[in-house]
């Protein structure tokens, strides 16, 4: 190997292989490790962000709970109101009562309901906020077509719960969550199937198109549910479509005469919208939702239910048939059955969490659910850009190697020419002079490093000395030509120039002849 390749060899082992092994070894670690720690984020990440959704529905739950409650103190306080009024510890003067049909009471009357207004919420142009009214079925009058001739059981009970107006207002002053405040009674009480309703409103939409299809309060759902408890718990029936505001939940109590025999019932509606708007607004990341059913399954709110008998199985998957809905309903009964917790289900082929916690005062469900997707968003982006990163830290220090590289190879390369440069000349000069050329043949351009500068400038005053060897045998001088040309004869050999050694051993053999020394002079 050429001493230039060797030098470059050198130099670049020596400058850059260190430095290679070393920043490989650290960008190896450095991959590995971000790669560990952002692993370790996007785990971390992940776990917050399904606490954040345990954390969102037990919140959401005990917001619920204090709504809730809120509602139901108002059934009770309804519910000792009037067993209070019927039982006669209350000594109240009854009220006037206002028949639901503000034209057929004035003409019958001559009274006109105070503050009847339109009230958007309701839809309506009859709303009365100072007033109840009340309502019978036609079926029930005791004059056919006459809602003013009163039997002495309702007329009893029309002038007693004259006064629930009291709590009525009293409780639409507390929280305009109560859309409908109402009372029903018991057939066995009251023949007429009354039903005292809160604010006033035109109840035509109670009236079937023909008698025998009229509303009759003590055989809906919020009436007979209310008679199921003998404890101290709230009927909760629905939601179902009140034919005003649209979808209610009902909450009621039944109410008793001091014989423990149930005279009514007392209930209050909470829209769907209100529940909607003002409990279950909750959005988590981009398509999370919160839904509150019942403890039978049945939905109470769901930012889809619209109608009423749609079931959760309905909204949340195409089929509710499905494999997936089936599915759906072990994930549902457990939830039922633990109280709270996370679960995970499949909706439409993507994996969906829910977190879910009960109620308290109702034992409705609520639940959060979100896609899996979006949970581990969070987490894949970061994992993803330390990914990238990492990649392109990587990439610029391959890039810093590669410019190092050449940069101390194009180095090395230089100087190792520069020094071989010199020895090459110098090599040309030893052959020249072997030939008995000593014309000067070596530059001094190549002579920065002091070692070779030394040796060009040795070898260029043997040079010279070669010249005056040759000029001192022409002279005569024979001592000094010979020693000059037993030195020109060993540089010659430790280059190996050939040539040089068979000319110096010719001109050591014409000093010896001319020196008359035949023996040395054949030797050589």
């Amino acid at each position: 190997m050429e001493i230039s390749k060797r030098i470059v060899v050198a130099f670049v082992s020596v400058a850059l292989i260190p430095i290679l092994a070393i920043s490989g070894i650290s960008g190896v670690t450095i991959f590995n490790l971000s790669n560990e720690n952002a692993a370790d984020a996007s785990a971390a990440l992940r776990a917050e962000e399904l606490a954040n959704l345990e954390r969102v529905a037990n919140d959401t739950a005990l917001f619920i709970q204090e709504r809730v409650q809120n509602y139901i103190d108002g059934v009770y306080m309804m519910e000792k109101y009037a067993e209070d009024l019927f039982n006669d510890r209350i000594n109240a003067t009854p009220q006037h009562s206002y028949y639901w049909d503000w034209e057929e009471e004035y003409a019958e009357t001559g009274m006109l309901v105070p503050g009847r207004h339109y009230e958007e919420r309701y839809g309506s142009s009859d709303i009365s906020f100072n007033v109840s009214c009340y309502y019978m079925p036609r079926p029930y009058y005791k004059t056919p077509g006459d809602p003013f001739d009163w039997s002495a059981s309702t007329e009893y009970f029309l002038n007693t719960s004259s006064n629930m107006d009291n709590v009525y207002r009293a409780l639409h002053k507390m929280s305009s969550d109560y859309i409908w405040l109402y009372m029903g009674f018991d057939p066995s009480y009251c023949d007429s199937h009354l039903f005292r309703n809160y604010p006033y409103d035109n109840l035509a939409y109670f009236q079937g198109s023909v008698p025998a299809e009229d509303y009759d309060p003590p055989a809906e759902e919020w009436y007979t549910n209310a008679l199921l408890f003998s404890n101290d718990s709230i009927a909760f029936t629905g939601p179902y479509l009140d034919p005003s505001t649209g979808l209610v939940i009902s909450m009621a109590r039944p109410v008793r005469f001091d014989n423990n025999s149930i005279f009514g019932v007392v209930s209050a509606d909470v829209t769907l919208e209100t529940v909607l708007q003002s409990v279950l607004n909750v959005r988590v990341l981009t398509s999370g939702y919160a839904f509150l059913m019942e403890r039978n399954s049945e939905l109470v709110a769901h930012p889809g239910f619209t109608e009423e008998g749609q079931t959760i199985y309905d909204l949340e998957f195409v089929s509710p048939t499905g494999t997936e809905a089936n599915a759906f309903k072990s994930v549902i009964a457990s939830a039922l059955s633990a109280g709270s917790g996370q679960s995970q289900y499949y909706k439409n082929g993507q994996l969906w969490y829910m977190t879910y916690a009960v109620v308290p005062s109702t034992g409705f469900l609520l639940a959060v659910v979100v896609p899996a997707s979006e949970v581990v968003a969070p987490a894949a982006a970061i994992l993803a850009t330390v990914t990238n990163q990492t990649f392109i830290l990587t990439l610029m220090l391959v890039g810093v190697l590669v410019l190092v590289a050449g940069v101390v190879g194009t180095v090395a390369y230089r100087r190792g020419r520069a020094v071989v440069e010199p020895v090459r000349e110098m090599t040309k000069l030893v052959q020249k002079m072997s030939t008995q050329d000593f014309t000067r043949g070596v530059s001094t351009s190549g002579t920065m490093y002091e070692e070779i500068g030394t040796t060009v400038d040795a070898l260029l005053s043997f040079q010279e000395a070669c010249k005056f060897g040759n000029e001192a045998f022409i002279r005569g001088d024979l001592r000094r030509a010979l020693l000059n040309y037993e030195n020109l004869l060993e540089i010659s050999g430790r280059l190996k120039i050939e040539e040089g050694q068979q000319t110096m051993l010719l001109n050591i053999g014409n000093v010896y002849r001319q020196r008359g020394d035949t023996t040395n002079a054949l030797d050589y």
